[in-house]
């Protein structure tokens, strides 16, 4: 399949297509992205915790697959911050919610928008952001690794603490297709 061969390259250019506002027609131009995901089970109450604890137990892989690569690098590990976890959801949320894949939101707001709103101390912060037909975390941390701008703001030393979260953001308002999208915000 075109997109798994080109995959690395693709992700470049939706980061590049999503800081110009241009991702929502940019995703468009698939066809059948929803081939290789696995089904969407929505129908029931059950079916949806189902859902929400796979995600959940991806995510965990990724920040202990995130963890892993600091230690390899030499650097301390990473403790998850509950109140950077809700500074991640509430970007995720608002991704979906606007169905849109960006650093700064439609109204022009960052994280860090959210983090002073909030009062949370940082001397240093960043926001890495990762989209995939699936949730990946081998995938995720090695485009991170791959991109000389995430890799620093993932293995930066003073960093103690981030929070995360994953969301399945629509491709198009009105669609059940979707990308699932992950958000990991790191500080000291």
């Amino acid at each position: 399949m075109w997109w798994r061969k080109h995959k690395h390259s693709v992700i470049i250019a939706v980061n590049i297509l999503a800081s110009a506002g241009l991702f929502a027609g940019f995703l468009l131009n698939f066809t059948n992205p929803t081939s290789a995901r696995t089904p969407e089970v929505l129908s029931s109450t059950t079916a949806q915790t189902t859902t929400a604890q796979y995600q959940n137990a991806e995510l965990q892989k990724t920040v202990d697959l995130i963890n892993s690569t600091r230690s390899s690098n030499g650097l301390s590990t990473i403790s998850r911050s509950s109140d950077l976890d809700r500074i991640a959801e509430e970007r995720a949320a608002d991704m979906k919610d606007k169905v849109y894949y960006a650093h700064k939101s439609p109204d022009g707001r960052l994280f860090n928008n959210l983090m002073d709103e909030q009062n949370l101390p940082y001397t240093f912060a960043c926001e890495n952001l990762n989209i995939n037909e699936v949730i990946d975390p081998n995938y995720f941390v090695r485009s991170w690794i791959d991109s000389p701008a995430h890799k620093e703001c993932m293995l930066r030393s003073s960093h103690t603490k981030a929070g995360y979260a994953v969301v399945d953001v629509p491709i198009k308002t009105n669609t059940s297709d979707h990308y699932t999208v992950i958000v990991a915000i790191y500080s000291d």
